[in-house]
């Protein structure tokens, strides 16, 4: 796919619907039979748990139009804020959060199930929902990225996947994108990243949008270097898909040292 085919513009060419509908609205059956998605859920299951990982207030960063990175944190935290870039996935997400539509049903079983659960799908996402507090308008390239006046400056909590890699060209864009989201961390807090490995596109409906090509190490890396603690990291080799160029994913755990260099 030829570089000039790829685009960086959310806000005019990111299809909410077409991105929800593909990736994140399965079945259980589905979710069953897609490792990529299993790998994710179970990391950020078994992040929260490993680590411990808890806390009043947990920011989402780049949440997108989906809720399944906050599934499983719900349970750890008293407070919950949601954020993207895109307006149009901020709309869908308030209508997530004032109506319950587009619950996730297929996803929200399958943590359900990993949690060994009794929970209904319904109990848990009006759970999720009335712990939410504010979706807020993002941009991880900003010293601020929440701004000043939208909610609260700091969280005990952050949770992002496939966003800073896809909201950067460069590595030091990215570097800078992550110093700016470890920044909206208490001392002692934690980071859940979810991250791809290899990626330069993918597909949302006809537009393909263009990613930073990371390789394995280089988050962790980043994160030991602004002076943060690596508390667990998993990885996975991806299958080849007509959707991206992804070549694996990873889940990174990580506490906010108070001397980190941000």
């Amino acid at each position: 796919m030829e570089d000039q085919t790829h685009t960086t513009n959310y806000e005019d060419e990111f299809d909410s619907d077409w991105y929800l509908e593909t990736y994140y609205e399965p079945t259980l059956d589905d979710v069953d039979k897609d490792e990529f998605l299993q790998f994710t859920l179970d990391g950020l299951h078994d992040g929260f748990n490993t680590a411990h990982v808890t806390g009043g207030r947990l920011l989402d960063v780049g949440t997108g139009p989906t809720v399944h990175s906050v599934i499983s944190g719900s349970r750890h935290v008293g407070e919950i804020y949601l954020s993207d870039y895109a307006a149009q996935n901020r709309k869908l997400l308030s209508n997530w959060w004032k109506s319950g539509a587009r619950s996730q049903t297929g996803i929200t079983k399958y943590v359900l199930r990993r949690e060994n659960s009794n929970e209904s799908v319904v109990q848990r996402q009006n759970a999720m929902r009335e712990k939410v507090r504010g979706v807020l308008a993002v941009d991880v390239h900003l010293e601020h990225p929440i701004g000043s006046d939208d909610g609260p400056q700091y969280f005990d909590v952050v949770t992002s996947s496939l966003c800073l890699e896809v909201a950067s060209q460069t590595i030091l864009e990215y570097k800078k994108a992550m110093r700016n989201v470890c920044g909206l961390l208490k001392p002692g807090g934690h980071l859940i990243l979810v991250g791809l490995c290899g990626q330069s596109y993918y597909r949302v409906g006809d537009t393909t949008f263009s990613s930073l090509p990371l390789n394995r190490h280089q988050a962790e890396e980043i994160l030991e270097e602004l002076g943060h603690k690596l508390l667990s990291e998993r990885w996975i080799k991806t299958k080849d898909s007509v959707l991206s160029d992804t070549k694996g994913a990873f889940v990174i755990v990580a506490r906010i040292n108070k001397d980190a260099k941000i």
